[in-house]
């Protein structure tokens, strides 16, 4: 590491912005190559690869063998666009560990190997961030002490540090009674690396701030605070702080005739959309059952986007012989699944009346994504058996190497009916989605399963057995049905294999007790859903939810095990319901967390646990809140409103209004504005208190959270290439002299592809919802876009990244380039000049997240009056000559917020002075693109904006120029969101600048 060490340290009072940053500039990142004894300073960009090469890899073993990995295309891509480094670390986390580098059952060789042949160098990781991995830590530096000597000098790319800790400071704080050992671990394992390895550690700092009451932030200030206790000891301190959340949820109302149905249930039943079928997401249809004199009519309602709200539009009826009077539906775990190659709709709504046999009983299934009737299979009896009760389920919950079956957890229609024959004897009967035809159903029983109790209900999950199957990347095949009586008894009908169900215990002869941990049954169940981290590969594990009224308990049942009781069960009291519930279900308004209660009381009032079952229990209590904008007189069936893959659903709550739906979807077009004005303050503090106030010779680094809205729950939200520009121009601004984006896995799932319709990730693999927002989201290409822009790989030829750590750069001090406006606290830049030439670099960044209150430019007092701007990435300033004074000034007066603008100025080009032709555009994040335009004296010009098919959408101003600078600005309006094409025309002239509108 270069050394850049204040004298002293100092306690940081208060964080001032707005100004040239060249007191920032310096805290290089160095390195010694292997065997080298030399010292080597670069600025690394780097992909954190994270588990993109083992996902795709295990994607590839299940289903697609003989298509090239594309991730190690990706690096390619990435490093013509200027990245230097891959952060590879996932291959060393296994437990166990080859005898030596490269031996069989290596993961980290090939792709570590073939990232540095490409010229990629890496920082190697593995280390796990945990207290009791001390072992399986010093097998990653072993590995490393063999293989980085095995390796030297092989490649064009070096092993240039190592990955040790992903946010050791929230364990930390997490954990405050264990806080010596956290610091401890950081400390110890830096020692090591450095003492056995020679390198530098990286390590993700997540922690910059309190959170205060009124929901701001608190900046930490001084060196008591965590982050500089662990940066102490920490090489390459890496601010990881989530930009921006686009974490609104909305609640929509899905207006309604006064016709009250008498059966209202959700599942998918419509699948004609293909690039969801690709993707293999699922929306629900509302299916309503309405009287029609002694017979009833089915109505199937698509839930569609009008532009402005969502609509109920009706895309199928139908005809019931009878008036039915009950119904069983699958849920939200349904939807579009593959088997034997052939992709179908797994879903079923079953109606019955009690007084008729269970052959009359009508199935609608999805017959080529359409809703159609079926017939349940003859068997023997099943004229004169009446039902009790049925259950829509799925079965062949699997897939291997033979049979792409059951592709994330979809299997095949499985539906369970409950009958009683004349003496009052209980029978079960299964019928599946046939082999040959999977729309069709056949029988899995010869003849009717006899119970030996009183069964009244049953329902369909996959309630046993851990995450995966030996040898594959699904769920272990251990669903089933849990058939119960109202005292709690029940058995349970697993399938065994893909041609065997058995009934347990005893071949259902006896029953176990006590389903949910007590005698007697809950007054409501529901199915809850665990589905993980990623969605590709699994579809999670299942329980029972039951809600106890009278004690205000919800109690959960499931099992650890691959088959038997249900004997895992935990309780929670519910905390803040105010009054009589009659309504209980489940939601999950987003992609990570697990499922939270929803209850309907007395008054319509709705209220919603305020976390996740899994992560809002304190004391084994959870508390409820009011939800806003909506009410409900019961809730009837969870809805996945918007496509998705996951559990993440919303429930109906049928009002005077309509149906209601908490939380059904994000916003479209909000953004969490708070996250952006945090965001620069947490590079400054990771700069001050990670960096300046420590004694250690280390760097800052900026971790870019560089995945899009389907990424995680709370993903980053990058509308355009302007605004990741932005997220990685501000720590560069701050200080950052290393970028790390993460991370390659989430941004490859960040969509659908590019816009030129290249999918980084098999459709399947793809990580969606619930948002309407399924167009491509190519983060990847945004990302290699924006650091193009800083390597001059751009549209611009300037590197500006390696002028920072190049000693013939040195930077502006603030007598030398200043804020045109003392007060601006919104404008920051650092200002480079060359020692050999008369070139001068600027990066600047606008902070503001509305419109500035200020008169932002950046007047530079030495400079000559012919300066130009020569060439520019992301917004383009006027060069304009202060007012009776000398050198020159950038005018930033129509610079949108949330913006980065990148510029060569030298004296004697080409630039934009001289023609007095000028067009300058950028998008905030808000969607308000502000234009600035010149046209010269007597010159007749339009300005006008074109759509990505090139036909003219409006003339926005027309008139004679004076030469001077005209701001005005463009909303998205009447205009659909896209991609557009500002122009500003003459007879002679045409200059083009882009803008986002959304």
């Amino acid at each position: 590491m270069k050394r850049y060490l204040f004298s002293s340290l100092f306690l940081l009072t208060t964080l001032v912005f707005g100004k040239n940053m060249w007191e920032t500039h310096g805290h290089n990142f160095s390195y010694s190559p292997f065997g080298s004894g030399e010292q080597k300073v670069m600025f690394p960009v780097a992909w954190d690869v994270r588990s993109a090469n083992g996902l795709l890899n295990a994607w590839q073993k299940l289903y697609s063998p003989y298509q090239a990995n594309p991730v190690y295309a990706i690096l390619r891509e990435s490093m013509e666009n200027g990245f230097n480094t891959a952060v590879v670390r996932a291959e060393l986390t296994d437990k166990w560990f080859p005898p030596q580098p490269g031996a069989y059952g290596d993961k980290f060789f090939p792709i570590s190997c073939q990232a540095r042949e490409m010229g990629l160098n890496i920082i190697a990781g593995g280390i796990r961030t945990s207290l009791d991995e001390d072992e399986h830590n010093q097998s990653v530096i072993d590995y490393l002490k063999l293989y980085i000597p095995l390796t030297a000098g092989d490649f064009a790319g070096d092993v240039i540090g190592i990955f040790a800790f992903d946010e050791p400071d929230v364990k930390y704080l997490e954990n405050p009674s264990q806080g010596d050992q956290w610091i401890e671990l950081v400390s110890y394992w830096n020692e090591v690396c450095s003492s056995e390895l020679d390198l530098p550690v990286l390590c993700y700092f997540a922690k910059f701030a309190d959170a205060t009451p009124d929901g701001q932030m608190s900046y930490y200030s001084d060196t008591t605070r965590i982050l500089n206790r662990m940066a102490r000891f920490t090489d390459m301190v890496g601010m990881d702080m989530y930009p921006v959340k686009n974490n609104f949820r909305r609640t929509d109302l899905l207006q309604t005739s006064d016709e009250e149905p008498d059966f209202i249930a959700a599942t998918d039943l419509v699948q004609t959309d293909q690039e969801q079928i690709q993707a293999m997401n699922s929306r629900d249809e509302l299916i309503r059952v309405f009287t029609a004199g002694d017979s009833a009519q089915i109505v199937v309602d698509e839930i569609v986007w009008d532009g402005v709200d969502l609509d109920l539009e009706t895309h199928w009826t139908g005809e019931l012989p009878f008036l039915p009077d009950e119904i069983s539906s699958s849920d939200f775990r349904a939807g579009y699944a593959a088997y034997s190659g052939t992709g179908y709709v797994n879903s079923a709504v079953v109606l019955w009346q009690h007084s008729q046999p269970v052959n009359q009983a009508v199935v609608v299934v999805s017959d080529h994504g359409e809703p159609a009737f079926r017939t349940l299979p003859e068997f023997p009896e099943c004229n004169t058996m009446m039902p009790l009760f049925f259950s829509v389920g799925q079965t062949d919950y699997w897939s291997d190497l033979d049979d792409a079956e059951g592709i994330i957890g979809h299997g095949r229609l499985a539906v369970l009916a409950g009958m009683e024959d004349q003496t009052g004897i209980r029978y079960i009967m299964l019928f599946t989605a046939s082999a040959s035809e999977p729309n069709d159903l056949e029988a899995v029983f010869q003849q009717p399963v006899k119970l030996f109790f009183m069964a009244e209900t049953a329902f369909w999950g996959s309630f046993w057995g851990a995450w995966y199957e030996a040898g594959t990347t699904q769920t272990l095949a251990h669903n089933g049905f849990v058939i119960a009586d109202e005292c709690g008894n029940y058995v349970t009908l697993n399938q065994i294999n893909r041609d065997h169900w058995q009934l347990f215990p005893g071949y259902g002869a006896i029953q176990y007790s006590n389903l949910f941990g007590f005698e007697g049954m809950p007054d409501m169940v529901r199915v809850s859903r665990t589905d993980g981290i990623y969605p590709p590969f699994f579809s999670g594990i299942d329980c029972l939810v039951g809600w106890f009224k009278n004690e205000k308990m919800l109690v959960t049942a499931g099992s650890e095990y691959q088959g038997g009781d249900l004997n895992r069960c935990d309780s929670v009291f519910v905390q803040g319901l105010p009054s009589e519930i009659t309504g209980f279900d489940l939601l999950r308004n987003d992609h990570r967390y697990a499922d939270r209660p929803v209850f309907s009381v007395e008054n319509g009032d709705l209220y919603i646990g305020t976390a996740g079952m899994d992560t809002g229990v304190s004391n084994g209590q959870l508390t409820v809140k009011r939800e806003n904008y909506c009410s409900g007189d019961t809730l009837i069936t969870g809805i996945r409103a918007m496509h998705t893959r996951d559990a993440i659903r919303s429930v109906i709550a049928p009002s005077d209004d309509g149906y209601y739906m908490p939380q059904c979807e994000i916003y479209s077009d909000k953004v969490d504005q708070w996250r952006f004005q945090w965001y620069p303050e947490a590079q400054q503090v990771g700069l001050s208190l990670g960096v300046q106030q420590t004694s250690r010779e280390n760097a800052l680094f900026a971790v870019v959270q560089s995945f899009g809205r389907h990424g995680f729950a709370l993903p980053t939200y990058c509308m355009s290439p302007d605004t990741m520009l932005y997220l990685v121009s501000v720590p560069i601004v701050a200080g950052a002299r290393g970028l790390v984006f993460y991370a390659l896995d989430v941004s490859m799932m960040s969509g659908n592809g590019g816009d030129d319709g290249v999918s980084r990730a098999p459709f399947v693999l793809q990580n969606w919802g619930p948002s309407r927002d399924t167009q491509n989201v190519d983060m990847v290409g945004t990302v290699h876009g924006a650091v193009a822009s800083l390597t001059g790989n751009g549209d611009s030829e300037t590197d500006y990244l390696s002028a920072l750590v190049d000693s013939t750069w040195t930077v502006l001090d603030q007598s030398e380039a200043y804020n045109r406006t003392p007060a601006d606290t919104l404008l920051n830049f650092i200002a480079l000049k060359n020692s050999t030439s008369d070139t001068i670099l600027v990066i600047a960044v606008n902070e503001s997240t509305s419109e500035t209150p200020f008169d932002p430019g950046i007047v530079f007092s030495t400079l000559p009056v012919a300066t130009e701007i020569v060439s520019s990435e992301g917004y383009v300033p006027a060069l304009v000559n202060p007012a009776g004074g000398s050198g020159i000034e950038l005018d930033y007066s129509a610079m949108p917020g949330v913006a980065a603008s990148l510029l060569t100025l030298a004296t004697g080009g080409s630039g934009q002075q001289g023609s007095g032709w000028v067009l300058n555009s950028g998008t905030s994040s808000g969607g308000i693109t502000g234009i600035t335009f010149s046209v010269p004296p007597n010159e007749v010009a339009e300005l006008s904006i074109y759509d990505l098919a090139g036909r003219r959408v409006a003339s926005l101003w027309q008139g004679t120029g004076n030469g001077s600078f005209v701001h005005t600005s463009l909303s998205k309006g009447v205009y659909p969101a896209g991609l557009y094409f500002v122009t500003l025309t003459g007879d002679h002239t045409l200059l083009t600048g882009k803008c986002f509108l959304w």
